[in-house]
């Protein structure tokens, strides 16, 4: 009996973590996808923007904002990630808003509250009213803010999908070779 609730646990667990394993997939490298490439050559440097071709071992990239196309070697690649979509920080912009505006808030209560003429007791309670209604609103404007800014999602091509090796030159040398398989 024991050994058959185990033997049932264990394959509860495994299917589970299976589905997670699929849900993490990272999307197509297809002409079409919005790429973010590292390029060794001729210096470290980032490009963003949408693959337009694969043709042998060279990508076409359309950069944002750019009308030219831009060849990257699949040799110079040093890492490539692929957009799975867009983001919002709505929790970010909530948080940061709630905690600027109670900040703010308690500050300005304490110091408009503390000027008042009631023997010195009246800034902590002017600090308590005024971070609660500045913490309010911030929640409110940042929850907003949050919402409307938008980011990517990057997901890396893993690194089985890079290549290493060596091809032997027809005069006589060998050469050290990378790739990246899509």
């Amino acid at each position: 009996m024991r050994i058959r609730m185990l033997a049932i646990n264990t394959a509860l667990l495994l299917s589970s973590s299976g589905s997670a394993v699929a849900s993490q997939e990272i999307p197509a490298v297809t002409p079409g996808a919005r790429v973010r490439a590292w390029i060794s050559q001729p210096a470290d440097q980032k490009f963003v923007g949408t693959l337009l071709e694969i043709r042998g071992d060279t990508l076409f990239l359309q950069g944002e904002g750019r009308a030219d196309t831009t060849r990257i070697l699949r040799t110079a690649l040093t890492r490539l990630d692929i957009s799975a979509g867009q983001m919002r920080h709505t929790g970010t912009g909530a948080a940061a808003g709630f905690l600027i505006g109670g900040a703010g808030g308690a500050l300005a209560g304490f110091l408009i509250a503390n000027g008042q003429n009631c023997d010195g007791g009246c800034g902590g309670l002017g600090a308590l009213l005024f971070g609660a209604i500045g913490a309010g609103s911030g929640l409110l404007i940042g929850t907003v803010v949050g919402g409307n800014t938008t980011s990517d999602r990057w997901q890396e091509v893993p690194g089985d999908r890079f290549r290493v090796g060596l091809l032997p030159q027809r005069n006589g040398r060998v050469a050290f070779v990378a790739s990246v398989s899509f």
